[in-house]
């Protein structure tokens, strides 16, 4: 366990990410060189003064935790786990009707989430140790931690994979619900639904709705995987999607942020001058357009889609370099 959680942890934060980073503000810096600097640092949230953006942009090195912050968590519960469970009674009861944990386990930890989000948003503490915000690690990764455990010693998994048909489909209506939700929430964020009447309230959503979606979206990609990824007879590509699993979930970042500015590379050789909120996009012109809707899309699918390409074989391939082989 150390090993597997420890080893990538370190390997990221320590290497690839600082790298990666450093790779980042390089070029930042050398798409900025034919702009107005001046008008840059007002653009910048936070950075009013253009003296203290080009300290932060200083060739430094720069730990950065990434998404392995969960796998030092991961490590964490783990070993807190190891240390209590010889004192735990066993427990065996049979996993509660989906329905039910979506009516009423779902929002009761919405109401956690919620609690928590608001006493903590503006807090010192809401990072403390390293947590991507406490409001998830109370209200969602560690019930789902627990659930885990106690779906493991009671065979939880074979009653998602025997859900009656009607049951997965309300679970399958209930989340692609969530994700429409969701991406109506984008398209107002992004300013491109103006013309909709729509007016969700994002703060609420934010603060509500993330374990509420988790119930649902957890039972339906467990139903998907045993049904799809775990079969009696699992063929190559089945052993190929589980072995590279965790090393995509690792090295995500290095591939989503690269094909990121791919596509800026592309719109500035298209003509597209853009200089969005918080350097979002970056311009080729002092002119600041709003981006057009199908370069919003365009940005969305096409670093979606070139990710999912390129990071999986690459997390396959991975694992027979020596050293990688023993974390993943």
């Amino acid at each position: 366990k150390l090993v597997r959680f420890g080893g990538p942890y370190l390997m990221y934060t320590c290497i690839f990410a600082p790298v990666l980073m450093i790779g980042l503000k390089e070029y930042l810096k050398y798409a900025l060189d034919s702009m107005h600097l001046s008008a840059v640092a007002k653009a910048v949230e936070g950075k009013e003064h253009y003296a203290f953006f080009s300290d932060w942009l200083k060739l430094q090195y720069l730990f950065q935790r990434g998404p392995t912050w969960f796998v030092l968590w991961l490590l964490n519960f783990t070993l807190c786990y190891a240390v209590v469970s010889p004192f735990l009674p066993t427990l065996r009861f049979r996993m509660p009707h989906p329905l039910i944990m979506m009516t009423i386990v779902g929002p009761a930890l919405g109401g956690i989430f919620y609690a928590i989000h608001t006493t903590l948003h503006h807090s010192q503490y809401r990072d403390f140790g390293d947590m991507d915000r406490w409001e998830y690690g109370i209200g969602e990764y560690i019930p789902f931690f627990i659930a885990g455990i106690l779906g493991g010693r009671n065979n939880w998994l074979r009653e998602v994979k025997e859900m009656r048909t009607w049951v997965y489909w309300t679970v399958r209506v209930v989340v692609i619900g969530f994700m429409v939700l969701f991406f109506c929430e984008m398209a107002q964020s992004w300013k491109i639904a103006s013309g909709t009447g729509m007016h969700l309230d994002v703060k609420l959503l934010y603060a509500l709705t993330p374990p509420i979606f988790a119930v649902p979206m957890s039972l339906f990609v467990l139903h998907l995987w045993s049904h799809w990824f775990n079969p009696q007879t699992p063929r190559r590509f089945h052993w190929a999607f589980w072995a590279s699993s965790y090393a995509v979930y690792v090295f995500q970042a290095l591939f989503y942020f690269p094909l990121f500015i791919a596509y800026l590379e592309i719109l500035k050789r298209a003509g597209v001058n853009v200089l969005g909120e918080v350097l979002n996009f970056l311009t080729t012109t002092k002119r600041a357009d709003s981006l057009i809707e199908g370069c919003i899309w365009g940005a969305f699918f096409f670093v979606t889609i070139s990710t999912h390409l390129l990071l999986w074989p690459s997390g396959f391939l991975v694992r027979s370099i020596p050293v990688f082989n023993k974390m993943f």
